[in-house]
């Protein structure tokens, strides 16, 4: 999560455009993913074989495992994510972290990663990144 909005840049941007169609669509497709998830979960953009893709996974399961995989944005759906400020309100909760809280800085250098342009956030950080 980022602690200011912006908007995504660069070849992320480029390809956001080109799959999605728009920001707001990619944001509708997140937020629907994430709304119809049944029970505890994460919703992700992920980088796949150069293409972006929305998918969710149950409980702790993770793409960060998958072959080929490279993770740009998760988002957490468990109920104790939104439950104080957004009840019931799951839809409201993903539509608020796409505008506030989604990290595009990071999702950008993941993909520019992804697609050969960089290295990868991988934890813990190498000592010469520090």
């Amino acid at each position: 999560m980022a602690p200011k909005a912006v908007k995504p840049s660069g070849l992320l941007a480029s390809a956001i455009s080109s799959e999605f169609g728009s920001l707001e669509t990619l944001g509708q497709r997140f937020a629907a993913e994430g709304t119809g998830h049944f029970g505890s979960g994460w919703v992700w953009l992920i980088a796949k074989g150069g293409k972006l893709e929305v998918l969710s996974t149950h409980d702790a399961g993770s793409p960060i495992l998958e072959e080929g995989v490279t993770p740009l944005l998760a988002c957490d759906v468990w109920e104790h994510a939104y439950y104080i400020d957004y009840r019931q309100d799951r839809a409201g909760w993903l539509t608020s972290w796409w505008h506030r809280l989604a990290n595009w800085h990071f999702a950008a250098m993941q993909f520019d990663a992804a697609i050969g342009q960089g290295k990868p956030w991988r934890y813990p950080p190498s000592q010469t990144a520090r």
